[in-house]
């Protein structure tokens, strides 16, 4: 009966704001909700990230419900967002943002305009994304390579736990002789 009123508490609450793969509140960029045909709302990030191998017009399988649905032409980003969502949004994010996918990049072109020079210059920022982890060479030379001495704490340690297990064993053994010299006599 409790399950039953949360769950209807939560369907007269509205949407859900948050995207239900990475738990990431929706914006107006890369976390832009996004309606697939069976109903259910990702972000763009997550959607890309799922389908980064994925070629337009092959199909993937909705997280939540398995449906198959086919990649648009246009790619995964061509998905219409959730207005409903959207709707809650501030006033000023409500504006969704372009982003287009490359590869495993999603990129965001962020226009500025630079007030510095009485002309206005008018200029763009390309934001990235990496969709996929690309770990970093390691260094080919060996003297690019960072040499650890241990220090006096390191050894300090050490001697704690040489001493901490002496103390361990002579106790140990205080105990065995203890017992099998005195536990017969309290026998008799």
């Amino acid at each position: 009966m409790e399950d039953e009123t949360r769950l209807s508490e939560a369907q007269e609450s509205g949407p859900v704001l948050e995207c239900p793969i990475c738990y990431m509140a929706y914006d107006n960029v890369f976390k832009t909700p996004l309606l697939l045909p069976c109903s259910h709302t990702f972000c763009v990030e997550c959607l890309c990230r799922m389908c980064v191998f994925i070629n337009r017009l092959q199909t993937f399988h909705c997280p939540l419900c398995r449906t198959a649905i086919q990649v648009p032409e246009r790619g995964l980003t061509s998905f219409p967002p959730n207005m409903d969502i959207v709707g809650h949004f501030p006033r000023w994010m409500q504006n969704l943002q372009e982003i287009h996918m490359e590869d495993s990049k999603l990129h965001w072109t962020k226009s500025n305009f630079f007030t510095g020079n009485q002309d206005r210059e008018n200029y763009s920022t390309v934001i990235t994304v990496q969709l996929l982890h690309i770990p970093e060479r390691p260094p080919q030379n060996p003297a690019d390579i960072i040499t650890i001495r241990y220090s006096n704490l390191n050894r300090r340690s050490r001697m704690c736990r040489n001493v901490y297990f002496t103390f361990s064993l002579t106790l140990f053994i205080f105990i065995v002789v203890f017992s099998s010299i005195f536990f017969p006599v309290y026998l008799y």
